[in-house]
């Protein structure tokens, strides 16, 4: 999850859906996670048992649908990893191609800012 997202509000969502789920079972109980601070987010972990390993897969697909649904619905979002690029040395056409780039787009028609 994105920094700044409540863990407790996710955990609570983990729980709620493993309890819901016919095939995971109560006894061992379901172990929601926070595992880490991630490069770029916030890292869970949901591990749940079920009676019959063969249907592993399966549970475990319809975990994470129900999970994305939950968190979509719940307004949290999943992040994606995001890069700033600091140039220290380019030659300078590289510069100016870069230039000419940025200019063609902020020029582009139909631009909000060109209305």
């Amino acid at each position: 999850m994105k920094y700044g997202t409540d863990p407790r509000k996710v955990l609570k969502i983990l729980r709620d859906i493993a309890a819901g789920h016919e095939q995971v079972l109560d006894d061992p109980e379901p172990l929601c996670l926070f595992s880490a601070h991630g490069e770029s987010s916030l890292d869970f972990r949901l591990l749940c048992w079920i009676p019959d390993a063969d249907e592993r897969l399966r549970v475990a697909s319809e975990l994470t649908v129900e999970v994305n649904e939950a968190l979509k619905k719940s307004g949290i979002e999943i992040p994606f990893p995001q890069r700033d690029l600091h140039l220290r040395s380019v030659e300078g056409q590289v510069m100016d191609r870069i230039a000419a780039v940025d200019e063609s787009i902020r020029n582009k028609p139909g631009r909000k800012e060109n209305k």
